[in-house]
């Protein structure tokens, strides 16, 4: 009685370590009831390894059960994210249709971008924890969408934006390789850096989804693709992400900015140094690699 009366006393990451170490079973949370307590310890431990730039070992993944408990973790970060820079907007992941259902999801998922992680193009991102580099279009928010009965069209997420503009957003995991879909959710969806290029007016968002968009690795081409490999038209996908903050409690608003989804990747680019993904008609966005 003394020694959990004690436990309450203590910040969630003491206790937590404090409980595994009388029952080793207990792995990071998985046999304790999931309260706003244990998400506030799990997105502490993630935010403090994206802080520190370290990689958690497998007993150290928070343990993460669905999609309901990533995106509590993620409430829990926002909720703590003065040190990551604040809550600046929303990237959405698996916006192919194939990538989704191959790792067992009925939708894509959405995962909080915050301040540190926000770089004008030709900054100069580390190699490591480095996984995938990805060609997107992004939008800036010039109104806020509440929640509301009804899902909001696209024409009236499109009135809501200010302005798009192109970016290269670097993804790596804190969490092990051997992690879930899930805890990668909960890990700020893997996410290490967006590079803002060149914005573009709200008159071109009708034809994103037929913009030839070309990944270059040192000059030499990585991948090629268009704005509808993002759930068809990367303005569909951020409908998708304004209803889905909706549906679980919060909202897109004025300012913050949305990535909406891969439209070209590279997952091998190992004496990479130089990164230029080029958008037919609306520019180019620039990264180096270190």
């Amino acid at each position: 009685v003394i020694i959990f009366s004690a436990l309450f006393c203590l910040a969630p990451v003491t206790c937590t370590v404090l409980l595994r170490r009388l029952s080793p079973q207990c792995r990071f949370f998985g046999s304790l009831p999931r309260t706003h307590v244990t998400m506030q310890a799990a997105a502490q431990v993630l935010a403090k390894a994206r802080l520190d730039g370290v990689k958690l070992t497998t007993p150290q993944n928070p343990a993460v059960k669905d999609l309901g408990e990533a995106y509590g973790i993620q409430t829990a970060m926002v909720e703590g994210a003065s040190a990551l820079g604040g809550l600046v907007g929303w990237k959405n992941g698996m916006t192919a249709e194939a990538a989704y259902k191959a790792a067992g999801l009925q939708e894509p998922w959405r995962a909080p971008l915050f301040g540190v992680a926000v770089h004008p193009g030709g900054h100069t991102v580390p190699r490591k924890p480095l996984a995938m580099l990805e060609g997107e279009f992004g939008f800036e928010m010039k109104a806020d969408l509440p929640p509301r009965a009804t899902p909001y069209t696209e024409d009236e997420v499109a009135a809501a934006v200010s302005s798009g503009f192109l970016a290269i957003e670097a993804v790596g995991a804190r969490v092990s390789s051997e992690a879930t879909i899930y805890q990668k959710i909960a890990d700020d969806g893997i996410n290490v850096a967006v590079l803002r290029g060149p914005a573009f007016t709200t008159d071109k968002i009708q034809g994103l989804d037929k913009v030839e968009v070309v990944m270059e690795l040192n000059g030499v081409q990585a991948d090629k693709g268009t704005g509808a490999n993002v759930l068809g038209h990367p303005l569909k996908s951020l409908t998708w992400l304004a209803n889905n903050l909706n549906k679980n409690g919060t909202q897109l608003k004025a300012g913050q900015i949305v990535i909406t989804g891969a439209a070209v990747k590279a997952t091998s680019f190992a004496e990479a140094t130089q990164v230029v993904v080029k958008y037919a008609g609306l520019g180019q966005v620039e990264m180096k690699m270190e």
